[in-house]
């Protein structure tokens, strides 16, 4: 009996909120981004584990809310693997802004929190959310003329999937930026890169000024956007995920639709796809393609990132990953192809590469949505620094721009 009891709680939270046997306090995960399954409430011990769905690997995705706990102390204990990142749990009360509780409330595979008297609603997360109706905020608050919102495709749920253009109108000769986001849906500090370089797009200032007369971006926020909005961690959903879904019969609306509006002939002259790594790596870095050209010209890139950054999260091109290292290897994938392995297809490409950003910490600075629009911001000057129209039309290379200052070609090549 006691077996069928937390199986009928593992399978409600999926549906509806799980209820403490004293009925004092619920969780759930409903609403867009939770996962989180139950297996038992004991006294102040809730017993969890992330919900894998589709996923027959391990990974560490969860987020769930808490109502009714105002005032009290409860434990909960994780079941399935090690789930914290550096900064241990995110957690926001309320409408209070996230924050980390950091590892020292942890004990193994357990957080303890102590919920504040006027908790109505106390969200906890692996890592800080960001969802559709993040994007939708961001977008309310910018109405700028040089921004437009266009729909990608409708994923398999029928949602439509967000495509951005901003900076220059496309033209000839006119370098043209692609910019995505997850690819796998758990992964969401690439979201607020991404704002921060739209930021640093629309601003009224010089690299603003300049970004717009010279290059046109176009952003997709959501590549697996069904998977974002139900909670799902995405990377390694079986057959393959996302990422890996390039090579001749895409199973997904929104790569299918992605890899048409190439093959029709959009110009792209640097892709960028915006990942997370594993949970406790805080480095953030560039994984480069197996084409040496197009890897050297990402290489350039992520010189100039370094030596313009201004913002706290550090950035060293001596953490980049070549292709051949760690997991950025063909063997890892077999026939499989991923968004690089196909970008580096694309005529007149010049850079393609992976930017890997951590979930909770980068060398010790806990990541915050502010530092990591900064990041942003910082990877939009280093864009600017390296594009200069008419050079990369003519020499297929990047060169500096006068908005980064007296930065020279030299100077890249000499940067460790």
């Amino acid at each position: 009996m006691k077996c069928r009891h937390v199986l009928l709680l593992t399978a409600a939270i999926c549906a509806f909120a799980v209820r403490s046997p004293a009925a004092e306090f619920t969780i759930d995960a409903d609403f867009p981004g939770g996962n989180l399954l139950v297996d038992g409430i004991e006294g102040d011990v809730v017993r969890v584990r992330q919900d894998r769905r589709d996923t027959p690997r391990f990974w560490f995705h969860w987020s769930f809310r808490v109502r009714g706990a105002a005032g009290r102390s409860l434990t909960f204990q994780f079941q399935d693997g090690r789930v914290f990142g550096a900064e241990g749990p995110a957690v926001r009360v309320n409408d209070e802004p996230w924050r980390w509780l950091g590892r020292k409330g942890l004990d193994g595979d357990a957080f303890r929190f102590a919920f504040p008297a006027d908790a109505r609603e106390v969200r906890f997360s692996f890592a800080i959310p960001y969802v559709e109706d993040d994007l939708r905020r961001f977008l309310a608050a910018r109405q700028h003329p040089n921004l437009r919102v266009e729909t990608l495709a409708r994923s398999e749920q029928g949602r439509p999937v967000e495509l951005l253009r901003c900076g220059a109108p496309s033209a000839p000769g006119r370098p043209e930026v692609l910019l995505v986001c997850r690819h796998h849906a758990c992964e969401s500090s690439a979201s607020f890169v991404a704002e921060g370089l739209i930021e640093a797009v629309l601003a009224d200032d010089a690299l603003g000024r300049s970004l717009r007369d010279s290059i046109a971006f176009l952003y997709i926020p959501f590549m697996d956007k069904d998977g974002v909005e139900a909670g799902d961690q995405g990377k390694a959903r079986a057959p393959h995920d996302h990422w890996l879904d390039y090579g001749d019969n895409s199973r997904y609306a929104t790569v299918r639709a992605l890899k048409s509006r190439y093959t029709a002939g959009q110009r792209c002259d640097l892709a960028l796809d915006i990942h997370s790594p594993y949970l406790d790596d805080d480095r953030v870095f560039f994984a480069l393609g197996s084409d040496v050209r197009i890897a050297a010209g990402a290489d350039r890139l992520a010189r100039s990132l370094q030596l313009v950054r201004t913002g706290e999260l550090r950035y060293d091109v001596a953490d980049n990953l070549s292709f051949g290292s760690g997991w950025n290897r063909r063997e890892e994938y077999g026939e499989l192809r991923n968004f690089v392995d196909w970008a580096e297809q694309l005529p007149g490409l010049h850079a393609a590469a992976t930017l890997e950003v951590p979930y909770a910490s980068v060398r010790g600075v806990a990541i915050t949505p502010a530092n990591l629009r900064m990041l942003g911001r910082d990877l939009a000057l280093a864009i600017d620094h390296c594009f200069r129209p008419a050079d990369v039309q003519r020499r297929g290379e990047f060169v500096p721009s006068p908005v980064a200052g007296e930065i020279h070609r030299a100077d890249l090549e000499r940067s460790p």
